[in-house]
């Protein structure tokens, strides 16, 4: 579908290098590949509405954080109107009935929408002296807070140019983010464990790289077993076999995975890790 004339698309979404601090479009839901849906999306026991929530697509993102030009995934936070303007005079969404259970303290406000009572950190401006499309109603809700793949962003096309957070403010929300936002530690360990590794030689065409992190790190546990097996093997053939020791009775660590035990045991090893974020509600 064609852009307005007013906001003419200015770059390739899909080519554009996205940097921290540039605000992008998450694209809707409807919009996503079925491999984006089965990372984001797809219900499972750890998220049972998905790892990313439906009603947080389609609504411009903060890039918070990319590790290098190489990277894969970023990781974002959504600004929101949350159903703010004139009609309820740019009412704040810790004054909104439907928010009543989210802590205030928890909303930043960017420069020109109404400031969270209380709160020491100031309210977040645009490089440039630019506003928001919405100056008086935008705020951001920092336990909103996901890694997803480049693949799923859009140009924001509302303004005029790219608006990006300046260094300051981005700084400053990270801060918060990292003292309140309680998905924090595990986005940012999921954000390194997509981060693409330098190989020395090419995959072999058999294997294939697993998406999630947590298959990722099962996979490895996968190959470090087998390749332990294969060895102990190659050995068997110039030493003679040990005679088998009896070994005494202990009991069994609920921890370690036994012969009989599912893959689903060695993923709960591999969660440790890097543990699964917490869903939140969010818009």
């Amino acid at each position: 579908m064609a852009y307005p004339k007013k906001y003419a698309a200015r770059f390739d979404a899909r080519t554009h290098q996205w940097r921290a601090g540039d605000i992008a479009f998450l694209k809707p839901e409807v919009e996503f590949t079925d491999a984006e849906y089965q990372d984001l999306r797809k219900p499972s026991a750890w998220h049972p509405e998905g790892y990313l929530h439906g009603r947080a697509t389609g609504h411009p993102v903060i890039i918070v954080s990319r590790i290098s030009a190489n990277s894969t995934h970023v990781t974002v936070t959504t600004v929101s109107a949350y159903s703010s303007g004139p009609a309820n005079d740019f009412l704040p969404p810790w004054k909104q009935n439907v928010h009543r259970h989210k802590n205030r303290l928890d909303f930043r406000s960017f420069r020109g929408s109404e400031v969270v009572p209380g709160t020491k950190y100031p309210a977040l401006t645009l490089r440039g002296g630019k506003a928001m499309p919405k100056p008086q109603a935008s705020w951001v809700y920092i336990q909103s807070y996901w890694v997803v793949p480049l693949t799923v962003l859009k140009e924001f096309n509302k303004p005029t140019e790219l608006l990006q957070v300046d260094t300051t403010s981005l700084a400053s929300l990270r801060t918060h983010m990292a003292a309140r936002c309680t998905a924090f530690p595990c986005v940012e360990a999921l954000l390194v464990a997509y981060e693409p590794r330098p190989s020395a030689a090419a995959p072999s065409p058999r294997s294939s790289t697993p998406r999630h992190p947590v298959a990722a790190a099962t996979a490895s546990v996968s190959r470090l077993t087998w390749q332990s097996t294969a060895t102990t093997e190659a050995g068997a053939e110039h030493k003679p076999k040990p005679k088998p020791k009896p070994k005494p009775k202990q009991e069994q660590d609920p921890s370690v995975p036994s012969s009989s035990s599912s893959l689903v045991s060695w993923a709960t090893i591999a969660r440790r890790k890097v543990k699964p974020c917490r869903v939140v509600t969010v818009l």
